[in-house]
């Protein structure tokens, strides 16, 4: 079986603002790793689409997924195991949710298919609690210990390096970190490699080892290995290989050393109040960027009209802005709506809307849906869930009607507005879904060929961080 997934929306940086502090874009990151270029154009096309979401069902990532076997293939998971959680983690551990994305069909949530598990048994140690008062504890009460990658790195390519390493029951005598605890409140990593780094070179005791942060023994910016009288002798909880299990990633060694690469500058073991220990690498955890607003010309995907107004540059719903308006364009939307619901069925999220004085924090539970108040500056959020893009969003490029060779399945319709730029061909299916392959010669070149000047390329996204106001002379067809 084959398949192939692609991300083509990030929800957690949904435009790449360079003025704000968010992660950098995923668009365009595929896998697995032995997917070929024809299998991404695929998915790219034909791929049903999915989202992946957090703890607190917040979708980070919107994308793509094809298989050979079809949209009910189990393989329509890929993306979880091998983006959305740690390495060789089952699926059903994975608290990543893989859902439909704006009505599209995706795989059915199916029990996944049961495989090893990834994570280590802790024995139960006394005096040893998963769970401390004052220290980084996680949501589902067990705790997690972070260990930084370039500490450890240095003593996992010794201890790769090492003629002989000290035999366990579980691992014999393959390469491995050993976690170790002397009482309740120092944790640490450290190699069964023969010889071993010694902090002293007379003390054979004095093994060098990782602390993890906040659980360390030192003074200044160093930490020593700490006095077994004081601080309680050395208690082996785990054992942890070096060199097997490899997974989609490859063994726990190879992602060390590829962990810096993308951006994970930490490995984490979860302790779990059961016992079991999981092993991830993750980065340094930043904080949400800050909301903010950006001033644009607003419309419904599909339907005719243009408003001036501001969306949430840090935030998206279902991949759609979040857009407030003045009173003045807002009560001109509400009409605009109640006039197309004289006339024809309005579509469905867009219900008819009034605009009221009472600001939105003080409206009544009982107030009708339709009833939009106003923020605390002035402003009026018509439309929330409603298909609200820009096109001043997009990149440098060209959008006018497609007039190049109709492939069915694989080019837009003759007539249909396509957008050209970032080395792709871009336009919206039947369902509003963003559709895209490489621009060729076929579809970049048919402006050429065509006795139709080019238009003027619409404006860029990069601007000064003040967004002045739109100014009504500047205007581009559509």
């Amino acid at each position: 079986m084959t398949y192939a997934w692609v991300i083509t929306q990030g929800l957690d940086n949904p435009y790449d603002d360079p003025y704000l502090s968010a992660l950098p874009s995923r668009v365009g990151v595929s896998g697995p790793s032995s997917a070929t270029a024809e299998d991404i154009a695929r998915a790219l096309n034909t791929g049903a689409f999915f989202r992946l979401l957090d703890d607190d069902r917040h979708p980070y990532y919107i994308g793509r997924c094809w298989s050979t076997e079809g949209p009910d293939s189990q393989d329509m998971f890929g993306p979880l195991p091998d983006y959305g959680g740690p390495a060789d983690t089952p699926v059903s551990s994975v608290h990543v949710i893989c859902i439909p994305c704006r009505g599209t069909r995706c795989a059915p949530p199916r029990a996944p298919a049961t495989g090893p598990h990834v994570g280590l048994r802790v024995p139960r140690v006394a005096g040893v609690r998963p769970t401390r008062e004052g220290k980084p504890v996680p949501s589902n009460d067990s705790t997690e210990l972070w260990f930084p990658v370039t500490d450890l790195l240095p003593l996992v390519e010794q201890c790769l390096s090492a003629p002989g390493h000290t035999a366990d029951a579980q691992h014999g005598d393959l390469p491995a970190l050993h976690l170790t605890a002397q009482g309740d409140a120092l944790f640490y990593l450290a190699t069964n490699a023969v010889p071993a780094l010694l902090v002293d070179a007379f003390d054979p005791t004095s093994r060098q080892r990782v602390y993890a942060l906040g659980y360390g023994h030192g003074a200044g910016s160093l930490t020593h290995p700490a006095d077994a009288d004081r601080y309680r002798p050395a208690t082996q909880l785990a054992s942890i290989p070096l060199v097997s299990g490899g997974g989609r990633f490859g063994n726990l060694a190879d992602r060390l050393r590829l962990a810096a690469g993308i951006g994970c500058d930490w490995f984490v073991l979860a302790l779990h109040p059961d016992g079991r220990l999981d092993v991830s690498v993750r980065p340094t955890p930043r904080p949400s960027p800050a909301a903010r607003r950006r001033h644009a010309r607003l419309e419904l995907a599909g339907l005719p009209g243009r408003w001036p107004g501001q969306f949430v540059t840090n935030a998206a719903h279902d991949g759609w802005l979040l857009a407030r308006f003045t009173c003045e364009v807002g009560q001109q939307i509400a009409t605009a709506v109640a006039d197309l619901a004289a006339t024809a069925v309005v579509p469905h999220p867009l219900t008819t809307v009034e605009l009221a004085d009472t600001p939105t924090a003080q409206r009544s539970a009982t107030a009708p849906a339709g009833v939009v108040g106003v923020d605390p500056e002035g402003f009026y959020r018509v439309g929330v869930g409603w298909p609200w893009v820009s096109l001043d969003l997009l990149p440098n490029g060209l959008l006018v009607p497609y007039t190049g060779p109709i492939r069915s399945g694989i080019d837009p319709a003759q007539g249909q507005y396509a957008f050209t730029g970032m080395g792709h061909l871009m336009w919206l299916d039947d369902n509003q879904n963003l559709v895209l392959r490489p621009a060729g010669d076929d579809s970049a070149g048919s402006y050429a060929r065509s006795n139709t000047p080019c238009p003027t390329p619409p404006p860029g996204r990069r601007r000064s961080p003040g967004w002045p106001p739109l100014s009504p002379r500047r205007r581009w067809r559509r």
